[in-house]
């Protein structure tokens, strides 16, 4: 009897094993499967419509700070409880694929992420999230947009330290294709909103967490619109 449980609890461990070793794998497949799902929809919208539809900066309640300080719980999810993130994946859940803005491009680094609006955890996980409050990309102001900087090396934004001075990012809405050049890469504080500030001219903040292992900071790279 002794030998038969050892042999049940040996076969439990080894199962248990797998399975935490094959999770993470899991999950990736679902987060890139939702995100080839988003960006073959969108393409499949603008080759069967010519018309843009009117662009909402997201939310009325939510401004652009808000939006920008809300980013610690998204950049650390365990600070979040599970009532709120419940409830902002069964939002999203519901919207996901209208949810979406455009799609981001950063062709040096191997960047092509949906953009969605609002950067909520949730979609974060399947692209990067357009900070609700801020102008939208192509639009007179500055246009913000957050993903995460992931472990998994070129993954989500995981290569934007590697941008430097003149590289090239595109970004397509409804309104048509948009051509940025990066002007300035730095590090700043979460507490920092000077990332968020106002502009006359056409602007794009991409947005990070900083360090890769212990993110207590963000990775701002700003880009003019050519």
């Amino acid at each position: 009897m002794r030998c038969y449980m050892k042999k049940i609890i040996s076969i439990f461990i080894i199962l248990s094993g797998l399975g935490v070793m094959a999770y993470p794998k899991a999950a990736d497949y679902v987060e890139a499967y939702h995100q080839d799902k988003l960006l073959k929809q969108w393409e499949s919208e603008m080759a069967s419509t010519s018309n843009e539809g009117p662009i909402s900066s997201g939310s009325a309640e939510e401004t652009a700070q808000t939006s920008y300080i809300n980013l610690d719980d998204v950049f650390n999810p365990s600070a979040r409880t599970s009532e709120v993130a419940a409830s902002e994946r069964e939002r999203s859940e519901n919207a996901l694929g209208s949810n979406m803005l455009g799609i981001i491009t950063i062709d040096v680094i191997n960047v092509n992420l949906p953009i969605l609006r609002g950067a909520s955890q949730y979609n974060l996980k399947y692209g990067a999230g357009h900070l609700n409050g801020t102008a939208i990309p192509g639009k007179t102001g500055n246009s913000a947009i957050a993903a995460h900087r992931s472990r998994e090396q070129g993954k989500m934004f995981n290569r934007l330290g590697e941008l430097q001075m003149g590289d090239a990012i595109t970004v397509k809405t409804r309104s048509g294709t948009f051509q940025y050049k990066v002007t300035d890469t730095k590090v700043v504080e979460p507490t920092d909103l000077s990332v968020l500030q106002e502009s006359d001219e056409e602007i794009l903040t991409l947005i990070t967490c900083d360090p890769i292992e212990n993110p207590v900071n963000r990775l701002i790279v700003r880009a003019e619109m050519q």
